[in-house]
């Protein structure tokens, strides 16, 4: 799937020219305002307020001729709302005066069309990574990605994951400062959906790949410390069968392995069965397998897929698998504090005495292993 979104090319060139620091100032003072009346909320727009965008005495003629060309191309079918946003102005409007518009080349834009494009697919993201949606989100940046992790009312996981390395799109035109890299872009977006009971999974998947790589996470070293930053009162308490907590946490852990390529793929050779697979009813059938790859990520697996398949066994015979998301050895502490800090603000149905359980059987575990 698709959304509309900032490159890293994009992000840097509005970091560089002050852009960024100004929308998100603005945003900060008026997210409300913004996400009632310019943010576009209605999946498609009619024809009658785009006509009267294009009756504005002062529009301007090449934001005009932009609308009409989306107008004729788009033809009969639905136009989306979210596609007149990005060529409108609506969003610079907000940011700029109409003598900076104007003055475009010398923020670095080739044409007025590609500010308004990356200043709307700014406003795009602030609006999808605000907490008006699904309520807190931890996001971050990094390795050809960005990633958000948050919850919903159903307590769901979800794990958004865009592709934001510019290098992997085609370019329309080169920049004026010679650069052809991408800005902004309707974005490849793969998604996590999972129910409830793997938030705490998720944050024993992080444990069990630390482990087995040999890094250390320092949240998930110092938990009770993170934890207690974040309200935890220091009460431990084992789940009881009604609980969504990870009950059975230290048998897994220490009876079972990570899936990890090339040689680690069938549980019938291995003699083990994998650790961490997520097969929830919120995803309707699909299911995620967490895996070490050959460059040593920690990637989630799907049995729903188009590109990339590799084959697992962890049942009884070999399957397709597909990648959906990656993260690196730098990124599993972002993994791990994404899992804790929505569980620790109500967002996933998981209690913070059941987590700290788990956590302190892992130091029981680790403590028993440096033993030997």
């Amino acid at each position: 799937m698709e959304s509309w979104g900032v490159t890293d090319a994009g992000y840097k060139l509005l970091e560089k020219i002050g852009l960024k620091s100004k929308i998100d100032k603005f945003w900060c003072s008026n997210e409300d305002w913004c996400s009632k009346f310019i943010i576009p909320v209605g999946s498609s727009v009619d024809v009658s307020d785009i006509e009267e965008i294009l009756d504005e005495e002062d529009i301007i003629p090449e934001r005009k001729k932009a609308i009409e060309r989306w107008m004729k191309k788009s033809g009969d079918s639905g136009k989306r709302s979210r596609d007149l946003f990005m060529i409108s102005g609506a969003a610079t409007d907000c940011i700029l005066t109409r003598n900076e518009i104007n003055g475009f080349e010398k923020l670095g834009f080739s044409s007025i069309a590609e500010l308004d494009g990356l200043v709307a697919a700014y406003f795009q993201e602030k609006y999808d990574d605000s907490s008006a949606l699904q309520g807190s989100k931890h996001i971050w940046r990094s390795d050809g990605f960005k990633t958000r992790i948050y919850g919903d009312d159903n307590n769901y996981l979800h794990i958004d994951q865009i592709l934001i390395d510019s290098s992997c799109y085609k370019p329309d035109q080169r920049r004026l400062d010679g650069d052809d890299a991408v800005l902004f872009g309707e974005l490849e977006t793969n998604y996590l959906l999972s129910d409830d009971c793997y938030w705490s999974v998720l944050a024993a998947i992080v444990l069990k790949y630390a482990d087995t790589v040999s890094i250390e996470i320092p949240e998930a070293i110092n938990w009770r410390e993170f934890m207690g930053n974040q309200g935890w009162d220091g009460n431990i308490v084992n789940p009881d069968l009604n609980s969504v907590a990870f009950r059975d946490f230290a048998f897994h852990y220490e009876n079972m392995i990570l899936a990890q390529l090339p040689d680690k793929t069938d549980i019938k050779k291995v003699e083990k069965t994998f650790f961490g697979m997520m097969e929830p009813y919120a995803s309707r059938g699909i299911s995620y397998l967490p895996a070490i790859d050959t460059e040593d990520r920690l990637v989630f697996y799907t049995d729903y897929g188009t590109s990339g398949a590799v084959e697992f066994s962890p049942y009884s015979g070999a399957k397709k698998y597909y990648p959906l998301l990656y993260f690196t050895k730098d990124d599993v502490s972002e993994l791990f504090k994404g899992a804790v800090n929505c569980i620790m603000t109500n967002l996933s149905g998981t209690r913070p005495e059941h987590l700290a359980y788990m956590f302190n059987e892992w130091d029981q575990i680790k403590e028993s292993k440096s033993l030997e």
